[in-house]
């Protein structure tokens, strides 16, 4: 489980918990997807945790190559708490 952020929210420190976001993506989500459109794995599931809700969040290699959607970071699909 990676709790980094929610640590960094739990503080109210936000400018971590944007630096955590960061480097989740350029640690992790990245070389994920690359490894699901280079075949390397089927499918790239992550569940989001919090204190009221799970979402899930799914990938396969068929939707990676979906030229149609745009590209987002992954801090966009988060909340900004003020």
């Amino acid at each position: 489980m990676w709790d980094q952020p929610r640590h960094a929210a739990q503080y109210g420190d936000y400018a971590a918990w944007h630096a955590c976001l960061a480097q989740f993506e350029t640690e992790w989500a990245k070389p994920l997807l690359r490894a699901l459109r280079d075949g390397q794995i089927g499918q790239l599931t992550l569940h989001a945790v919090s204190a009221r809700s799970v979402q899930t969040f799914s990938i396969d290699r068929a939707a990676a190559w979906r030229f149609w959607r745009r590209r987002k970071s992954l801090k966009q699909y988060a909340p900004i708490v003020s």
